[in-house]
């Protein structure tokens, strides 16, 4: 699977598979708890391996290697439907036979859960073959986080916390493992299975007998995946797709021409709508632009900025100022992006945030080149990024609130002394609370990030209610 292949299907899976909601409605989120307090000690039940179970090891390679002799289990079909039906299907319907949950496998999973380290091996790959390197094992990866999550649901359906919680462990560490994978594609899908971690703890604590995750919650690193290793990996992408045409002083030949016009088309497909839509319309597109001079200025001023002299830029082809000046450009915006992506989402400028709402693909071609829109791909990777925060704030919001019901079964009206209010990450501020049908359902909103106002996934409101007393 190529990079760009990858990219739909991770992007379609971890972050707009989201149906749309009404525009003037929040969609409720109804959830029945059971009080618990938190466990003593605090940090008795933790969501990632302990530092006491980790050992020296490749987590990567581990991973793949729990396919070996496994193959009638993750292939074939009796197995692959069962496994489908048993991600979705109520608990109640899940097989009691542990066939269907993994068996030894889980071991091998968990062991490497607890490698020290994780090295995919592809800078080497993203250096040759830039855009084109293949990316098969991530979506053997998801298979793995599938099968862990109805291994989990099993546990769950058991009432077995503590095997539960170890489950889920093995899945956050897998989602995690793609914290070093040198692809943004990689943290989408990384953020994709924490998604799917997540959401075995939201099934979990509301179960009769789950223990409070309120502290195993809060100690999850935030954020909790990093995108800082697909920034740099795409960086390689970028230095390897277009190294060939960045540098000036002397006239492309002929030859380089017609290298870049081969090379080059794919990348013009970034932009919304695609001026080209088949390869052999690069060349006339590039030609045009070459005469039109409202552009021939613009790339003028992208080259100087980039350190080019007045003789380089006079010396340039009129296609090659175009595709240089464009390149140049793309870094420089590419980094104007790239500079916030280590800040929280709610400090972004509005013209970031803009950026992942799909609305900026149609910025001209005067303002960012010819490669320009994959911009846009730079900033989703940052809202799936700050969704698996904010899911996992808004479980610690349910567990503090497992801890506060009152023997009477109300809610306080605020969140209790001794835990620490749950932050909101898309907005920085806690999430909007307040108590309803004289204190027995405790109710909090999201709020959803710039462009995403209307999607279910970002556009709720939690009603929290407590089955019984303490």
């Amino acid at each position: 699977m190529t990079r760009f292949a990858a990219a739909l299907v991770s992007f379609a899976l971890a972050v707009i598979s989201a149906p749309a909601a009404d525009p003037l409605t929040v969609t409720p989120k109804p959830v029945a708890v059971h009080p618990a307090a938190a466990p003593k000690p605090a940090l008795k039940y933790l969501l990632l391996p302990d530092l006491t179970e980790v050992h020296e090891g490749n987590q990567a390679h581990l991973f793949m290697k729990a396919f070996a002799e496994q193959n009638n289990f993750f292939f074939g079909k009796d197995e692959s439907d069962k496994r489908e039906k048993y991600l979705s299907a109520p608990l109640n319907e899940l097989s009691d036979d542990t066939r269907y949950y993994g068996g030894n496998l889980m071991k091998r999973l968990h062991d490497a859960a607890c490698a020290e380290h994780c090295d995919w091996q592809m800078l080497r790959e993203l250096k040759r073959d830039g855009a084109a390197a293949l990316l098969p094992d991530v979506q053997w990866m998801r298979m793995l986080a599938a099968v862990l999550k109805v291994r989990c649901r099993g546990e769950i359906k058991a009432g077995d916390f503590p095997a539960a919680i170890r489950t889920t462990q093995t899945v956050l560490a897998l989602a995690r493992s793609f914290n070093e994978h040198p692809t943004l594609i990689g943290q989408l899908v990384g953020c994709a299975i924490a998604n799917i971690g997540l959401g075995c703890v939201e099934e979990m604590v509301q179960q009769p007998g789950c223990p409070n995750l309120y502290w195993a919650l809060s100690d999850l690193p935030a954020p909790f995946i990093d995108l800082n290793k697909g920034l740099k990996g795409d960086r390689v992408v970028f230095a390897s797709e277009f190294a060939d045409f960045a540098r000036g002083g002397e006239a492309w030949t002929g030859e380089q021409e017609a290298r870049a016009f081969t090379r080059l088309p794919k990348f013009v497909g970034f932009l919304e709508p695609s001026p080209v839509k088949r390869p052999t319309e690069f060349a006339p597109y590039i030609a045009q632009l070459g005469h039109d001079e409202e552009f021939k200025k613009a790339a003028a001023g992208w080259l100087k900025e980039a350190g080019y002299g007045d003789d380089d830029v006079k010396s340039m082809t009129p296609a090659q100022r175009v595709i240089v000046g464009s390149v140049e450009r793309v870094f420089s915006l590419n980094d104007d992006v790239a500079k916030w992506m280590r800040r929280p989402y709610h400090e972004l400028p509005e013209e970031i945030k803009t950026l992942a709402t799909g609305k900026a693909g149609q910025l001209d071609v005067q303002q960012r080149g010819v490669f320009g829109g994959g911009l846009v791909a730079v900033m989703k990777p940052k809202v799936a990024q700050t969704r698996v925060d904010s899911l996992i704030a808004q479980l610690r919001q349910v567990e503090a609130l497992r801890m506060a019901v009152g023997k009477d079964g109300k809610f306080p009206l605020k969140l209790p002394a001794g835990v620490a209010t749950p932050i909101d990450p898309f907005s920085g501020k806690p999430f909007p609370y307040h108590v309803e049908d004289d204190g027995k359902t405790a109710v909090f909103t999201l709020t959803p990030p710039l462009g995403l106002e209307t999607a279910v996934p970002y556009n709720y409101r939690w009603r929290v209610t407590a089955t019984k007393g303490k």
